[in-house]
């Protein structure tokens, strides 16, 4: 192997290191991830079963992860340059944990937490359509139920650290439109959108995981899996090529899933990576 043909597997390696899941990875681990609460039931049902495995390839999350890096360094710049006695503006990957009545465990990893504006900040690579679903979806939407797990989480925890009535911090969306074209006159949405979403109270998030792990919990005590996930984003050439888009680009257990036994196009494809 050449020199050239070594340096693009460690560039490309090192980028998918960099970009590895930081929460649990075991198997049959009753821990419950914030992003899972607007998630369908049958990708937590295959995580809990089979856990997460480190990225081999690219895949649609990598590039959010990547971006992320860079936000952080920016945020370790910025909290040297603007430094304040005693505090820094920019707390980041704070992952705190909230166990449910039901003896589930909560926990999520904020991106940032912005100190001194008393803000929670979650950064989203995304498709103009994404951006635009979280405003249409409200307070239902994927990712700000999954704001709304942080709020809890925080909240929680500044109560177990002697804050008697915490306030509860809003939550922002810093959002990149990564198909953005300055010669698309159709533009809906901007490079860089700050979006606010709206979100249930806390005690609302609560019963919303409750309803949700007891539901999960149902299915494993059953020994059964839960329906197929809903939009799928089917793309194909004919009743023989169907492909479903989003078990193949973004979602990490495909290859366990039973609901793709029927389409051998894309278990084929799943398996060759």
């Amino acid at each position: 192997m050449s020199n050239l043909d070594q340096a693009k597997i460690d560039f490309e390696n090192m980028l998918l290191e960099s970009a590895e899941y930081s929460g649990n990875k075991k198997a049959e681990q009753k821990i419950f991830s914030a992003s899972m609460l607007g998630t369908d039931l049958l990708q937590v049902y295959l995580k809990y079963y089979h856990g997460s495995e480190n990225q081999k390839r690219y895949g649609m999350n990598t590039l959010g992860s990547i971006y992320q890096l860079g936000a952080d360094v920016a945020a370790d710049q910025w909290n040297s340059k603007h430094h304040l006695p005693g505090k820094i503006q920019y707390q980041q990957a704070l992952r705190l944990t909230y166990m449910l009545p039901n003896g589930w465990l909560i926990s999520g990893e904020m991106d940032h937490i912005d100190w001194i504006n008393k803000v929670i900040l979650d950064n989203k690579v995304v498709t103009e359509t994404g951006i635009l679903k979280v405003l249409k979806e409200g307070k239902n939407n994927g990712y700000a139920l999954q704001m709304g797990v942080y709020q809890l989480l925080l909240y929680k925890w500044m109560l177990e650290q002697g804050e008697s009535e915490p306030e509860v911090f809003p939550v922002l969306l810093p959002m990149v439109n990564k198909g953005h074209s300055l010669y698309k006159k159709s533009n809906k949405t901007e490079i860089m959108n700050m979006i606010e979403p709206d979100t249930h109270s806390i005690e609302d998030i609560e019963a919303l995981l409750i309803e949700k792990t007891n539901l999960l919990q149902e299915y494993i005590d059953l020994g059964e899996e839960p329906p197929e996930c809903k939009d799928l984003w089917w793309f194909g050439f004919g009743a023989t090529a169907k492909k479903k888009m989003r078990c193949l680009h973004y979602c990490d257990q495909s290859k366990h899933c039973s609901n793709l036994t029927d389409h051998n196009v894309m278990k084929n494809l799943l398996e060759a990576l």
